[in-house]
């Protein structure tokens, strides 16, 4: 046994070493095990980080898009909230947005797509998860309604309502 106790040891020197290098990187291990979220349409210009504050923008003046009966749309970009006290920033460029989200000052996640008309498609990164929506802008182009379902659970979808507030 006595010229056998350094394999041993170095064994399991290395074992250990093993160990802490993949609870080390766990995280990235994960990402390489988990099935890749759908791709989502890729912004023009990443939002800007959200504050804690998160004070309203002034109304936007760009009008992008058409809505029905050729009615000019207003621009998504601006400050967003839901019933649920979620805040979203937009941002805008052509057909193209992007947003981040919050919730009592804390990031909450982000997401991006297209508005065609009043339709908007997005996908969305949050905390529990990748997921996608379909909505559409009001006429008066103040408020969004849709719904929205994680990318893992399509049949699972809630209904989504924000509302301009800046």
């Amino acid at each position: 046994m006595g010229d056998r106790t350094p394999i041993i040891v170095a064994a399991i020197g290395l074992i250990g070493t093993v160990t802490v290098g993949l609870l080390t990187n766990a995280d990235k291990l994960q990402r390489l095990w988990s099935p890749a979220p759908p791709p989502a349409p890729t912004p023009q210009a990443a939002p800007p980080p959200l504050s804690a504050d998160l004070a309203p923008s002034p109304p936007p003046a760009a009008q992008d898009g058409t809505g029905a009966a050729g009615s000019a749309v207003k621009s998504l970009t601006g400050l967003w909230a839901s019933d649920d006290g979620y805040r979203f920033r937009f941002h805008q460029s052509a057909n193209v947005f992007s947003y981040a989200a919050s919730e009592r000052g804390k990031d909450r996640g982000t997401g991006d797509g297209t508005l065609r008309g009043r339709t908007l498609t997005y996908g969305f990164t949050s905390p529990n998860g990748d997921g996608v929506c379909s909505a559409t802008l009001s006429a008066d182009g103040d408020q969004v309604d849709g719904r929205c379902h994680m990318a893992d659970t399509p049949a699972q979808s809630w209904p989504m309502t924000i509302r301009r507030i800046g």
